[in-house]
């Protein structure tokens, strides 16, 4: 199929059967195809956008509508005795300490963030510097509370799957600054990354654009062996045949577009994983079950994870796409016959911190157009990748536990629960708010842009 990492998909729903997005989802009017940090103002202005995908959505005749944010939104953070608190604002009722920390901390990353070079990362001012920490470092360095500290965890794994202390601090303050700053990235007013949604689903974008392109010209199960170029003329090579062409834009995520996979190196990642994760990953690419041994699912995974690259990549570059950690999500959508957080005056939005019986970090309403009921949920970084391993249904029982939790025993009677999840392995996965783009879209890689202009994706 085409779309990448958009992925839309009919679910059993109240009014018989509706589409939901199992990929990426959301659309903003912060994703232009330029951005200018204003630190002053806490935004970033816009400077002649050439492309976003408001734009294309226009121009293909799709409709969107926005994210439904009404009403109380769920706040527990703290640990599993900490008191559950709801708000209404954009951001949770912080003490005046936690809130003074708040403040400080995000001038302090605005300024950066208007230092950084969007298209060129390593001419910003102190690169080397900010690119030897991580977030976490960072963090623990200029946070005072334990609260921000927390809240900068989940700002981590809710938008890229991953854990602070996983991320270069300069990736992080590149990937704020092409976006306008932190907060415009987690939240759902107007301007934000989560404004709006697409009518019948985000996949449709790319399967327009295929259309446009004719699907005879749209080569599916055709994987990339390898890429030679000279001065003139590029050519690209499937197993089965090869294409001239004056350029290639190389879409895929970072730890696939590497030159060869290092076999002892992958063969030790996995030998880490569970059985229960080598399984799933024979699973997921319809092998025999033998295969699911881990030193064997890794010699398969070596062999279809390769690009050659003639002339050879830039040694930086492939230290960089061997070495980019993948970031670990597991998305969920549970239909429901009402809307009863509504009802009960709940926006559907919950924000929880790391707990051991809860494996979900945000989640949102994502009732329909057309008015069927339903819930959005996300259980990403070091909670994923723990839940990941566990049977599908511990990890629903889990999910619906918590949602009794936090919005009422309604939680137990939906119609149906599904979800799809990027298992750690290397191919690619179909869940993430996190894609790879081409250098094309860097402004808003970070975004639907990055996604499906350059790269269908999530």
């Amino acid at each position: 199929r085409v779309g990448g990492r958009t992925v839309s998909t009919e679910v059993p729903a109240a009014n018989g059967v509706d589409r939901w997005d199992f990929g990426g989802q959301w659309v903003g009017r912060i994703q232009t195809s330029d951005h200018v940090f204003n630190h002053k103002k806490g935004l970033a202005s816009l400077s002649a956008p050439k492309h976003t995908s408001l734009e294309l959505i226009k121009e293909l005749g799709l409709e969107t509508f926005p994210q439904f944010n009404v009403g109380k939104k769920v706040y527990h953070m703290g640990g599993p005795g900490a008191k559950v608190r709801t708000y209404r604002t954009s951001i949770p009722t912080l003490s005046p300490v936690v809130l003074m920390d708040l403040t400080q901390f995000l001038w302090k990353i605005d300024r950066l963030c208007s230092t950084v070079c969007v298209h060129d990362p390593l001419r910003t001012p102190n690169a080397v510097e900010l690119d030897s920490m991580t977030l976490h470092s960072y963090t623990e360095q200029h946070a005072w509370t334990t609260n921000l500290k927390e809240e900068m965890g989940i700002c981590s794994r809710s938008i890229f799957g991953m854990e602070p202390s996983q991320m270069s601090f300069l990736f992080f303050l590149m990937y704020a600054a092409a976006a306008g700053g932190v907060l415009p990235l987690l939240e759902s007013t107007p301007g934000s990354a989560q404004e709006l949604k697409i009518k019948g689903g985000t996949q449709q974008l790319s399967e327009c654009l295929a259309e446009r392109v004719g699907w005879k010209n749209v080569r599916l199960g055709s994987a990339v062996t390898a890429i030679w170029q000279d001065a003139e003329w590029a050519r690209v090579t499937t197993a089965t045949a090869s294409f001239l062409c004056r350029a290639v834009i190389v879409t895929c995520p970072p730890h696939l577009a590497g030159q060869v996979c290092k076999g002892l190196k992958l063969n030790l990642k996995l030998w880490a994983y569970s059985g229960p994760v080598c399984t799933k990953l024979a699973t997921d690419l319809s092998l025999k079950a033998s295969y699911s041994e881990p030193w064997t699912m890794a010699r398969i995974l070596n062999e279809t994870a390769k690009i050659h690259y003639q002339p050879a990549l830039p040694s930086q570059r492939e230290f960089l796409t061997q070495n980019m950690p993948v970031g670990h999500m597991i998305k969920f959508i549970i239909t429901y016959q009402t809307a009863f957080w509504k009802e009960k005056g709940f926006s559907g939005e919950i924000v929880t911190g790391p707990l051991s019986d809860c494996p979900f970090c945000v989640t949102f309403d994502a009732t329909s157009p057309s008015g069927n009921a339903a819930l959005v949920g996300f259980i990403a970084g070091h909670q994923a990748s723990q839940w990941s391993s566990k049977e599908g249904g511990g990890r629903k029982k889990a999910v619906l536990s918590s949602l009794v939790k936090y919005l009422g025993p309604e939680a137990t009677s939906f119609i149906h629960y599904e979800e799809k999840g990027n298992y750690p392995r290397r191919i690619l996965c179909l869940i993430g708010q996190h894609l790879a783009a081409s250098s094309k879209a860097v402004p808003s890689w970070a975004l639907m842009d990055g996604r499906h202009i350059s790269k269908p994706g999530t």
